[in-house]
């Protein structure tokens, strides 16, 4: 007989930070749900789908619950067996924690299903809806974090990815590197992004490194209490010679992509894309200068010294000023600076080394 339990969304949320290996985690919210809001770690796979939520909440309106409920069961019966063999698969022989949107009957009847399969089931109380208050309470608590700054190409990413410490990535929450020409593809909804942010700082480190960022990181801006904290917080910056980050960057935004199969072509209608998306900031003349020399050093990508032409001045006079005016702007404790071996023995020292 499989056991079906109560689970509170913050055992919920503690579990899947703390023992994910041994539970699944089944979100059985709709499609169009799961977008606008995601906790990573739970898999996405509706008991009503879109269309099908749509016309059990139009039965609710005008007939009121016991007749959307009859709907539900109606326009789910006909997929019980495949949708159920999906969840089995995915459980893999482990307990599996669901969830719906407030942890009524969506979660309940998916919990039963499971339950008939021989699968034991922990019901999250209050569904996605407590956990994403749970998550909302951690961003807005007092966060011990350390800072990761230095100025555009420096490598910050690369190091904050290297160092085993207790870290919030902030740009893989985004999906977006964080500059105007840090496009990775699709970010998430603010919601989900709040909620990548607050499930890493779940796991109660003494400290957390982060990387310094901009208010807006693509479309998803910094949670206030996170940025407020960000500026409390001490600084450890990295710095690196001009034309060593000018190298950094042609091998991240130009190498990478066509290492990864992105014909130059493409590329060069990307990065033309991103200048021209600060053309204001840039001016006319500077925008045309650099428009030019990213169009002369296309003809040879994988030569760093033309790609230099454009980047170097890109950093200097664009990326520079601007970095320096916000560090300004907020005066921080620097406990560190120097080069990547120097920050890197630096925080493996200070911070917590997760094992």
């Amino acid at each position: 007989m499989a056991l079906s339990e109560i689970v509170a969304p913050q055992d919920a949320l503690q579990q899947l930070v703390q023992a994910a290996a041994s539970l699944a985690f089944l979100d059985v919210r709709s499609e169009g749900e799961w977008v606008e809001g995601e906790i990573p770690g739970f898999h996405n796979d509706p008991i009503l789908t879109n269309l099908e939520r749509h016309e059990v909440g139009l039965c609710y309106k005008h007939q009121g619950q016991d007749a959307a409920l009859a709907l539900g069961h109606q326009l789910t019966a006909p997929f019980k067996a495949e949708r159920v063999a999906r969840w089995t698969a995915m459980a893999n022989g482990k307990p599996v924690v669901v969830c719906c949107w407030r942890g009524g009957a969506r979660s309940r009847l998916a919990c039963d299903w499971l339950a008939e399969a021989a699968v034991d089931t922990l019901r999250v109380r209050g569904g996605y809806k407590s956990m994403r208050a749970v998550l909302r309470e951690a961003l807005q608590q007092p966060l011990p974090l350390l800072v990761l700054s230095g100025a555009t190409g420096t490598g910050k990413t690369r190091l904050l990815r290297e160092l085993a410490v207790a870290k919030v990535d902030l740009e893989a929450c985004a999906n977006h590197r964080g500059s105007a020409f840090g496009r990775l593809g699709e970010q998430p909804s603010q919601t989900s992004f709040e909620n990548r942010v607050a499930m890493a700082l779940l796991s109660r480190a003494a400290e957390y490194l982060v990387e310094d960022e901009s208010r807006l990181i693509g479309v998803n801006e910094l949670p206030l209490g996170l940025k407020n904290a960000m500026y409390a917080a001490p600084v450890v910056v990295l710095e690196l010679p001009l034309a060593e980050r000018a190298h950094l960057t042609w091998a991240e935004y130009v190498l990478e992509p066509i290492q990864q199969g992105l014909a130059p072509a493409e590329l060069q209608v990307r990065l033309q894309a991103a200048l021209d998306r600060i053309q204001r900031k840039l001016g006319a003349l500077r925008h045309a200068s650099l428009s030019r020399s990213l169009a002369d050093a296309m003809r040879e990508p994988q030569d760093p010294e033309r790609h230099a032409a454009w980047i170097e001045p890109l950093l200097a006079d664009y990326y520079d000023p601007r970095y320096l005016h916000a560090f300004d702007r907020q005066p921080r404790t620097v406990l560190f600076r120097g080069n990547r071996a120097g920050c890197y023995e630096f925080l493996s020292d200070r911070l917590a080394v997760v094992r």
